[in-house]
């Protein structure tokens, strides 16, 4: 299992694809009140991470409004959701 860098701005911690994941969808949840579903995938020895399609079941339209205006849509959505987090993900 590959295991990628995170920084943000008070830590460094390696993690797998899908624990990264969960750090996103907790961070996202505490910073903006509402938890998108994200989805991970290791495309060519890259992750990606992009909404998962029961967000659109669970959230409400002005939440899924949201993460459109800020492109974190069902296509890789990685580096917007790092840049709305300020954090980091190496390889």
């Amino acid at each position: 299992m590959k295991k990628y860098r995170v920084l943000d701005e008070s830590s460094i911690f390696s993690a797998s694809a899908e624990e990264i994941r969960e750090y996103l969808e907790v961070s996202f949840g505490e910073k903006f009140g509402f938890l998108p579903m994200f989805q991970e995938s290791e495309d060519e020895g890259y992750l990606e991470i992009y909404l998962h399609t029961d967000t659109y079941v669970i959230l409400e339209e002005q939440e899924l409004t949201k993460l459109e205006e800020m492109d974190i849509t069902e296509s890789d959505s990685l580096r917007a959701i790092c840049s709305i987090l300020e954090l980091q993900i190496e390889n």
